[in-house]
């Protein structure tokens, strides 16, 4: 608006305001003053709404996805970089990352420690801690999806409290992995599928007889989720071994050949659960991990896991393992 328009605005609600304030009965004066204030505030130009630009449907989907309005739990913006800036060679957790300084099972598994040592024992307690991390190292193989990953989880069980065997590493499994990971959206039992990966891995322990275990899968892996709750579905299918060379031919009678994991967030806290399966009700193979972090002080969370079931470690994966631990997450994964 000009100066000259706001002058002469200004100048005639003061003439006005002036001839009413010249009027002595006290109502019509009233009635003055009132008239002049509502024919202000009717020529008051209306504010404009402001307008917010449009969102291509691809940032539509990220925002719908971000991890700040928690509406997808298992956070694929950041965890599978499905938008955003897709970097390669950028490590990232796979897999959960913890450590339990007080792991517990009444029944320890100590068959194959006394093959080597007819006297030796395992504690009952131990630390258990896991490490996973990945790399998508290619980005849209076809057309404009399909990224090439690599991971890497290790899990590590540490005899830390056996001082009198100076505190030996009872059993580590390495598990390497390669997949392709494709970018869905698409509605399943009121869930919506984010992804699906294609993949390899290879499980091993690294030991030599009688102690060796190895496997290896080829598997499918389907992400889901709606709002605070996310669960993923990953059947797979062993590439068989020579029987020879084979060091656990029935490892997916006991481990099964499937498994699911469940997600749900309140507020700060995260409940998380592993169940493994092999489809067979005449057996009583599989197992069930659940885990609960909860925070503790800033970015810092506590975590309580309980386990009972097969397959715990390759090393035990014939064994029926119970077992209560309490530690720390190390990164966030979910």
């Amino acid at each position: 608006m000009c100066l000259i328009c706001i002058f002469l605005a200004l100048r005639v609600n003061a003439v006005e305001l002036n001839e009413c304030a010249g009027i002595e009965d006290d109502q019509q004066r009233l009635n003055c003053f009132d008239r002049v204030s509502k024919e202000k505030l009717k020529n008051k130009p209306e504010a404009t709404p402001e307008t917010t630009p449009e969102k291509s449907p691809e940032t539509a989907y990220q925002m719908d996805i971000d991890r700040g309005d928690e509406s997808f739990l298992l956070d694929p913006a950041s965890r599978w970089q499905f938008f955003a800036d897709r970097e390669t060679f950028k490590l990232t957790p796979h897999n959960a990352n913890y450590l339990l300084p007080i792991a517990y099972t009444d029944s320890p598994n100590n068959g194959p420690w006394q093959a080597l040592d007819p006297d030796s024992s395992l504690e009952n307690n131990e630390v258990i801690f896991q490490l996973s991390g990945k790399l998508k190292i290619a980005n849209n193989m076809v057309g404009n999806n399909a990224d090439l990953w690599i991971g890497y989880t290790q899990k590590s069980f540490w005899q830390l409290y056996d001082t009198d065997s100076s505190s030996p590493f009872r059993e580590t499994d390495y598990m390497p992995e390669i997949w392709v990971s494709f970018t869905t959206k698409f509605d399943f039992l009121g869930l919506t599928n984010r992804f699906i990966d294609f993949g390899y891995v290879h499980e091993s322990n690294g030991r030599s007889e009688p102690l060796s275990r190895s496997w290896n899968r080829l598997y499918l892996l389907f992400g889901l989720e709606h709002k605070e709750f996310g669960i993923t579905f990953q059947p797979w299918y062993r590439i068989q071994e020579d029987a020879e060379s084979d060091d656990n031919p029935d490892i997916e009678d006991f481990v099964g050949n499937a498994e699911f994991t469940t997600y749900y967030r309140i507020k700060n806290q995260i409940l998380y659960g592993v169940f493994r399966t092999n489809f067979d009700p005449d057996t009583s193979g599989g197992s069930i991990e659940l885990n609960w972090a909860f925070p503790i002080y800033k970015g810092f969370r506590g975590l309580v896991q309980y386990y009972n079931g097969y397959g715990e470690s390759l090393l035990d994966y014939n064994v029926r393992i119970q077992r209560l631990g309490i530690g720390f997450v190390i990164t966030e994964w979910i």
